[in-house]
Parts: structure tokens; sequence; C-alpha cells
């Protein structure tokens, strides 16, 4: 099966956290998965949907709502295609 970005939200405002004791500044975001060219009932939610410490997409902090938008879109693309397997 091959998998897919169904969203990817922003779960709360920009902060900064240490990671690998450096300051990064991003979002924590949701990221909602599911298999390519499916669609599903809000209702029974066949979709893996994830927000942990993992799901933090690093922004600038002179990105304007665009930028911040397209760089959730690579990162949630970068996350399904290392932590799912597509075959």
């Amino acid at each position: 099966m091959k998998y897919e970005v169904k969203s990817a939200v922003p779960q709360g405002l920009p902060e900064t956290r240490k990671i690998n004791n450096v300051d990064v500044y991003g979002v924590p975001l949701i990221i909602t998965t599911g298999i390519v060219g499916q669609t599903y009932d809000p209702k029974t939610k066949f979709v893996t949907v994830e927000a942990n410490p993992k799901t933090f997409c690093p922004i600038l902090r002179t990105d304007g709502t665009d930028a911040a938008e397209a760089k959730f879109a690579i990162f949630a693309a970068a996350y399904v295609a290392t932590n799912y397997p597509n075959t």
C-alpha cells in the first residue's frame, strides 16, 4: 500500500524548542495520513492522526502564512515517506 498526507495543520502557535541542544523555532503539526486514492468517512476515521515531538516543523520567524503552509506540506510529506511503508 502507498500512504499519503491527508492534512497537516498546526497544533498551536509557533514556539522555540531545544532539538539536539539547538534552539529551533517552529510549529507542532497534526499530520493525518491515509492510503492513496481512498476517501474516508469522518465518522469512522480510517486514517492515522499523529501529533508528537517528531511532528515539530521548523519555520523561520519571518515566514508568512503561505511560506509556512508550504513548509508544513513538505515536512508532512517527508514525515509520511519515512514513517510509513510505501510498497
